[in-house]
């Protein structure tokens, strides 16, 4: 965990004044932290295998972070999440890339941790028996494209959260999707939905799925920014009179949205 955060500061440079490098290493600690507590929740759930309160925990440890970094660094603490956002120009490039090495790191510390506290258990990421990996990624495709998209749509949308009013909803909408996908295809791929747990969970495995996990939820980021800038083709052309009450979007805009 420290050399992650020690790889971020160094590729932050050494030429920006102290008080804006404090403001950025604060952005770095916050995904650190908030990322480390939901894959160490999740390694935790694993161990204690209760089908019924798993995914709710889980999500809660996820939306209650959100809330807790998301006015530091944005609340992403997922590489998914952080990928999406760059693709619709929310986040530059920079960023998101301190931001993978980071969150990666957290979930590798996390992973360190829970094989200490559990020893000699461990946790594994792949497919749940009877499901073939074939259902199992085409599962984290989706539910990782539908938790990017209600990401994109509530946190990063310019007409979601005006500059004097911005919703006070997101973490909890993000929350549910987490909810949704641990009961819907947690029985058939894990319900990971993030390429740290899926990389911090799948050490003690081999890394067996290790890169497999990360690429369906990457693609999933991916289709969930395309489909952003579909529905969403007034974040980059706002109309002149704003986002006001009698604003409406074009019936292909609203088609597309159905």
């Amino acid at each position: 965990g420290v050399i992650g955060l020690v790889l971020v500061a160094a590729l932050m440079g050494a030429s920006k004044p102290v008080t804006a490098l404090k403001e950025d290493l604060a952005k770095y600690v916050a995904e650190f932290v908030g990322t480390f507590v939901l894959v160490f929740t999740v390694g935790c759930c694993m161990h204690a295998g209760s089908v019924v309160w798993s995914a709710t925990a889980i999500a809660c440890a996820f939306m209650v972070m959100i809330y807790s970094t998301g006015y530091v660094s944005g609340g992403n603490l997922n590489p998914a999440v952080s990928l999406s956002l760059g693709l619709i120009g929310n986040l530059r490039w920079v960023v998101v890339v301190r931001y993978w090495v980071v969150q990666i790191s957290a979930g590798l510390f996390a992973s360190l941790v829970l094989r200490t506290l559990y020893a000699p258990h461990t946790t594994k990421i792949g497919p749940v028996t009877p499901f073939t990996w074939e259902y199992a990624v085409t599962a984290e495709v989706i539910y990782t494209f539908m938790l990017c998209f209600v990401f994109n749509n509530c946190a990063a949308s310019k007409r979601n959260n005006p500059r004097d009013d911005p919703n006070q909803f997101y973490a909890l909408a993000i929350g549910f999707v987490s909810i949704a996908g641990g009961y819907a295809v947690g029985n058939v791929s894990g319900a990971a939905l993030n390429p740290a747990i899926a990389i911090g969970l799948s050490v003690s495995d081999g890394f067996r799925w290790g890169l497999g996990w990360p690429t369906a939820e990457l693609l999933g980021a991916v289709l969930a920014a395309i489909l952003f800038r579909a529905v969403r083709p007034e974040e980059y052309n706002p109309p002149e009179g704003g986002f006001g009450i009698d604003y409406e979007p074009r019936l292909d805009v609203r088609c597309a949205s159905e």
